[in-house]
């Protein structure tokens, strides 16, 4: 359960908040029964979800700025 992560932002007014993002994500399955199963995932952030192109400031460098999504997911499963 590793490997990349697309994420989008579904709300539709979002400012300088990019829509789509890039996570690297590790995870851990288990299988309780045959048909029951459990799971956890987390995503680590890689891409900046915020647009720096917009914030023009003469007094402040705000390149910088920047902010990730990280996410963390638990499953429960049922096989048939």
């Amino acid at each position: 359960m590793s490997g990349l992560q697309f994420d989008y932002f579904t709300e539709k007014d979002l400012g300088n908040i990019k829509r789509f993002g890039l996570g690297l994500g590790i995870g851990l399955g288990y299988d309780i029964t045959d048909s029951i199963l459990i799971s956890s995932r987390y995503s680590f952030g890689i891409t900046n979800r915020i647009d720096t192109s917009e914030f023009i400031d003469d007094f402040i460098d705000l390149s910088d700025l920047s902010a990730k999504t990280n996410i963390f997911q638990i499953g429960l499963g049922y096989r048939f």
